[in-house]
């Protein structure tokens, strides 16, 4: 609540929507059964707080949206790209770095881990951050990596230092792909 008041006051939208997880599976994990395995529940004293923040929006009159087999990522992914394609300027007020993907000429990014630290990725931020790769390398960088907090397995041993480095020299998986013997 502290982090959507304070961004409000920072940002001052025009429009602003909400998206939650629904609950139960998603189309991931039909797609691959262990998807977010060994991921603790959520504590029953946040899910409780879920509801006071959907109250809190209701107050603002500010629209929640959630989607059976859906996460908030998509719904976020799909409005933006659904803004982008009206020209409208949008910021995705976050503590997911997976939507750093989304970031474009449109799109950025409020990155949050906590009220004092924030930072917004624009596609300059994003490449600055991944030694120069920008947003469109998002995906091959995680599914090299992986994502432990997802259950997503990447290759072993292999951090985003390592992603980053492979793909800036061989451009994407293909390229690696098409270079096994030269990659170290």
């Amino acid at each position: 609540s502290n982090t959507f008041i304070k961004a409000i006051q920072q940002i001052a939208p025009t429009h602003c929507i909400m998206a939650f997880d629904s609950p139960g599976p998603t189309f991931r994990h039909v797609r691959y059964e262990k998807y977010k395995e060994g991921r603790p529940a959520t504590p029953k004293e946040m899910a409780h707080q879920f509801g006071r923040v959907k109250e809190l929006m209701g107050a603002f009159r500010v629209p929640v949206i959630e989607k059976p087999g859906f996460e908030a990522d998509d719904i976020i992914g799909t409005l933006t790209t659904q803004a982008e394609q009206k020209s409208i300027n949008t910021i995705v007020l976050t503590g997911d770095t997976d939507t750093l993907q989304l970031v474009s000429p449109h799109v950025q990014v409020l990155l949050f881990s906590g009220i004092q630290n924030q930072k917004i990725y624009d596609i300059d931020g994003v490449k600055e951050r991944f030694g120069g790769l920008g947003p469109e390398y998002q995906i091959e960088i995680k599914a090299i990596k992986g994502d432990s907090s997802d259950n997503i397995p990447g290759l072993p041993g292999v951090g985003e230092k390592t992603a980053i480095k492979v793909l800036r020299e061989y451009r994407n998986l293909e390229g690696i792909y098409d270079n096994l013997q030269k990659v170290t």
